[in-house]
């Protein structure tokens, strides 16, 4: 069932397991609905997995490739050639209903966002680790001799067994 760009997912789960789950839900003043969509979002955040685009992201991404200023901040990089947009981090904070911004906020990489190919991912590993790779290379390379010595498959993984 789609409604506008929605779908429904169901399962089914013992009783015991839905009371255990409603009493969660009530300890964190959600909804037993909330607390499974806060259970998704933060399973698909954890994945290592690259999907397509929200339509709120294609929308956004329109926006920024139409937005001249946009196209001229990268002028830092040098005044001749041109310069591709690779990738887009973004921070995000959700609002409710209401307006009000909800505590936390969210990550999101987007591969090619002007090239074609585009995907997006959550996963919080990726992310981390694709900054500190562009921006600190010479760390970068150390943690990752750090991390393939710990048998370890992320800089998160790799600070924890440290």
């Amino acid at each position: 069932m789609t409604d506008d760009g929605f779908e429904l997912v169901q399962t089914k789960v013992p009783t015991h397991v839905k009371q255990l789950l409603d009493i969660l839900a009530k300890q964190r003043g959600m909804s037993t609905y909330e607390l499974l969509q806060l259970l998704i979002d933060g399973f698909i955040t954890a994945a290592k997995a690259s999907g397509p685009l929200s339509p709120q992201m294609k929308t956004m991404l329109e926006v920024l490739q139409t937005d001249t200023s946009w196209k001229g901040a990268f002028s830092f990089t040098g005044l001749s050639g041109t310069t591709d947009v690779e990738q887009v981090i973004l921070i995000m904070r959700q609002r409710d209903q209401a307006g009000r911004a909800k505590p936390g906020f969210g990550i999101a990489m987007i591969d090619h966002p002007f090239c074609g190919g585009t995907t997006m991912t959550l996963c919080v590993d990726d992310i981390l680790e694709r900054v500190v790779e562009v921006s600190m290379k010479g760390l970068y390379r150390q943690l990752r001799q750090i991390g393939v010595s710990l048998e370890s498959e992320s800089m998160r993984e790799t600070d924890h067994a440290v």
